[in-house]
C-alpha cells in the first residue's frame, strides 16, 4: 500500500464568475496539487465535510476540545481573512483548524 501524506495547506481561489475555483493542496513534504472544481463539485465537497464534522463533533468534545479555543480561531480567522485575502479572494486552511 502507498504511503499516505499529510495535508499541510489548502486554498483556493475563486473564479471572476464565481462558478467555479481554483484549489491548491500542498502536502507535507512540498508537493502541490492544483485543480479546478465546480460550483456543483464545490457544494458536494463542504456537503461532505459539513457531514463528516458534524458526525465527529461528539469525539472533539471527548478529546478536550475547548470552546474558548475555538472562539479565539474565529476572532484570528476574521483578522486573517482581512489580511490575507481581501484582496485576492484567496482563502486559506491549515489542518486541524475549521
Amino acid at each position: 500500500m502507498a504511503k499516505t501524506n499529510k495535508l499541510a495547506e489548502f486554498s483556493f481561489e475563486p473564479s471572476a464568475d464565481a462558478q467555479s475555483a481554483q484549489i491548491h493542496i500542498k502536502d507535507d513534504k512540498g508537493a502541490t496539487l492544483e485543480l479546478t472544481a465546480t460550483r456543483e463539485q464545490l457544494e458536494l465537497l463542504a456537503d461532505s465535510l459539513d457531514e463528516f464534522l458534524a458526525d465527529t463533533e461528539d469525539a472533539d468534545e471527548i478529546e478536550g476540545g475547548d470552546e474558548d479555543e475555538d472562539e479565539a480561531f474565529d476572532e484570528d480567522d476574521d483578522e486573517s481573512a482581512d489580511a490575507d485575502g481581501a484582496e485576492t479572494g484567496e482563502q486559506q486552511r491549515s489542518p486541524g483548524r475549521r
